[in-house]
């Protein structure tokens, strides 16, 4: 698949940015494709920052995501009755964590923006606000 290519309209990524999306992954969830887990990438330090700041950026710049972040592992749970039965199990989905990364810092950009976009009365599903 050709990756897109787009004027950068977006500030470059910050490692705070990086750091950050890396602090919120939950712990003590499988490894994806790659085999690594969250902990490994937060042990990691500023070593593991750099590098997903530089592959985040190549990301970024080319519109081409490595082959590992675009797989994903789906697991059937079952939940009760009939075994023979698809609608008693639930699926979940096994990403990597380095792709979670980038979407947490995409998810981030694009709350501010929408928080700057919304008028104060807008409360509904934002957080701290109610009707």
């Amino acid at each position: 698949m050709e990756g897109l290519r787009w004027d950068r309209t977006e500030p470059v990524n910050s490692i705070e940015e990086i750091e950050k999306a890396l602090k919120s992954l939950k712990p003590d969830k499988a490894a994806g494709p790659d085999n690594l887990t969250a902990e490994l990438l937060k042990l990691g330090g500023d070593t593991v920052a750099s590098e997903l700041r530089e592959i985040i950026e190549s990301v970024w710049d080319t519109g081409k995501w490595p082959e590992d972040w675009t797989t994903s592992t789906f697991i059937p749970l079952y939940k009760k009755g009939d075994i023979t039965q698809c609608s008693n199990y639930h699926t979940i989905s096994m990403i990597s964590h380095a792709s979670k990364v980038l979407l947490k810092v995409i998810q981030e950009r694009i709350h501010a923006k929408v928080e700057f976009e919304l008028d104060e009365m807008q409360a509904g599903f934002r957080q701290g606000r109610g009707t």
